[in-house]
């Protein structure tokens, strides 16, 4: 894709859970997860190359009283730990809406769920794949906005 290959390397990799499709060699789908700290609201590095460009907070995880773009309530961010966060999801384009991106993103959860336990997930998506993350179950619960 032109980038090197430590661009997309981020500071907390070895702590996080990575899952990814490969067929013969080729890695077709990829995406990280991690657990956010209990001392944090999802703020973090972005990648160890640029480590002064942050994702920002999970205004829910800081503070209560959100409601999703369904109206829903959002609990307390008490009743929301452990939270993770997806982050690095990606398919290359010829292999997308094969069903890839799904199974990436679900043994992405259950590893969350297995390992720390999680109550909440949060993610920052791609305007163009918030579809693709609401038809897996996932809402969103702010406005839009691009990182540049």
């Amino acid at each position: 894709m032109g980038f090197p290959q430590q661009s997309g390397e981020l500071v907390d990799d070895a702590q996080a859970c990575h899952a990814w499709i490969e067929q013969r060699g080729e890695i077709l789908s990829v995406g990280r997860i991690h657990l956010i700290p209990a001392d944090s609201a999802g703020a973090c590095a972005d990648t160890v190359a640029d480590a002064a460009a942050n994702c920002p907070d999970f205004e829910p995880l800081k503070e209560g009283a959100w409601r999703d773009s369904r109206g829903i309530r959002i609990p307390t961010p008490a009743q929301c730990r452990p939270a993770c966060q997806v982050r690095q999801m990606g398919t290359l384009g010829e292999h997308r809406s094969k069903g890839y991106g799904r199974v990436v993103l679900h043994n992405l959860e259950l590893l969350a769920v297995e390992t720390w336990g999680v109550k909440t997930g949060w993610l920052q998506a791609r305007i163009a794949a918030i579809g693709f993350y609401e038809r897996e179950g996932w809402t969103t619960f702010s406005h839009q906005y691009d990182v540049e």
